[in-house]
């Protein structure tokens, strides 16, 4: 058998050209050149190219179709964000008005409580496997069976020995397998959470509702007044330049305070929008110590519309909210309840 391997290329090729003029053989290299293809080759590639082609123009609708439904669905989720007050405002408790919402509802006491009964399911749990092992059932027989001796030699009634045994066995090892029992209780112990957070959220929505407007009222001032002095200096609420130019101290701390009240006006309707979800949807009973799962958007979008009373808000983002706020006369903040009533109208 021979060893060579044929390829459809040669590397290399070297051709011995005499010199009329001079005895000596001069060694020439040619470039690389392909070997032929085959017709059966172009055949195959040919097939290839048309397959190529009818994969192209078939799948050309397809791809357009996905396309276009992909630009329709980030067009539709970028304005529902948008009505729901833009990216800075979350469904969230955060910042210090968060802060004092986690205060009044005080959802860690149930959380604790939560905990407390499923450590203890985890205990039986651990008690119930170490019941069913062989050598407590016998510890247990070995004590049943001591009883009747003691009766026997001492010439009393025998005590029964099966039925306290059995006895034993059912009461510890429920018949089954602890494990998916244990499961089953855990579980009705977090859908019990959920419902105990959600409840608890609605007990104690007036007071929630008086810290979220307190806070409200308080970044309204401060707003207002910040404006009214960036306003009298003729300058716009985010021109830097324009302050930077100006260069009085009024200016500046009117600037900066303009824009703490922009931060915080988005914590205060993030707080409204969280506690808005809370109400209308409650709590994951999976993982009861976050809201539960799907889509919120009405309920998200109803409290940043609401954030005044008597007033729809129609533009996006804290700081346009309070321009908006400026430029309409100032209204009254709105409560998580006005919110909420003003959803149950829509």
């Amino acid at each position: 058998m021979s060893n060579d391997i044929s390829t459809p290329f040669e590397n290399v090729s070297v051709d011995y050209v005499a010199d009329d003029t001079d005895t000596t053989e001069t060694e020439t290299s040619a470039p690389a050149t392909p070997a032929a293809v085959t017709p059966i080759a172009e055949r195959g590639n040919e097939q290839y190219r048309q397959s190529a082609a009818v994969h192209e123009i078939v799948g050309a609708p397809r791809r357009e179709r996905y396309t276009r439904e992909r630009q329709e669905r980030e067009q539709d989720r970028a304005q529902r964000i948008a009505a729901a007050g833009g990216g800075e405002v979350a469904t969230a408790l955060r910042g210090e008005v968060g802060e004092a919402v986690l205060d009044v509802l005080r959802l860690d006491r149930i959380a604790e409580s939560a905990r407390k009964l499923e450590h203890r399911v985890t205990e039986e749990r651990r008690e119930a496997h170490a019941a069913m092992q062989l050598a407590a059932r016998a510890e247990h027989l070995d004590a049943v069976l001591a009883d009747g001796w003691t009766a026997a030699e001492s010439k009393a009634k025998v005590p029964a020995i099966l039925a306290p045994h059995l006895e034993f066995v059912d009461a510890k090892s429920h018949l089954i397998m602890p494990d998916p029992l244990a499961d089953t209780v855990v579980k009705r112990i977090r859908e019990q959470h959920a419902g105990k957070a959600h409840q608890r959220v609605g007990d104690v929505l007036a007071e929630v509702d008086g810290v979220i407007l307190s806070a409200a009222r308080e970044v309204l001032e401060k707003a207002g007044s910040a404006a009214d002095t960036l306003t009298a200096a003729g300058i716009e609420f985010d021109d830097r330049d324009g302050v930077i130019e100006n260069g009085t101290t009024d200016v500046l701390d009117a600037f900066k305070a303009w824009k703490r009240a922009v931060g915080t006006w988005s914590d205060v309707q993030s707080a409204r929008r969280w506690v808005g979800v809370a109400l209308a949807a409650g709590f994951d009973p999976r993982r009861p110590e976050t809201l539960a799962g799907g889509d919120h958007g009405e309920a998200e979008v109803t409290a940043w519309w609401s954030q005044f009373e008597g007033s729809r808000v129609g533009v996006a983002g804290a700081h346009h909210a309070l321009v908006w706020w400026l430029e309409n006369k100032r209204p009254a903040p709105a409560g998580v309840r006005s919110g909420e009533k003003a959803g149950e109208s829509k």
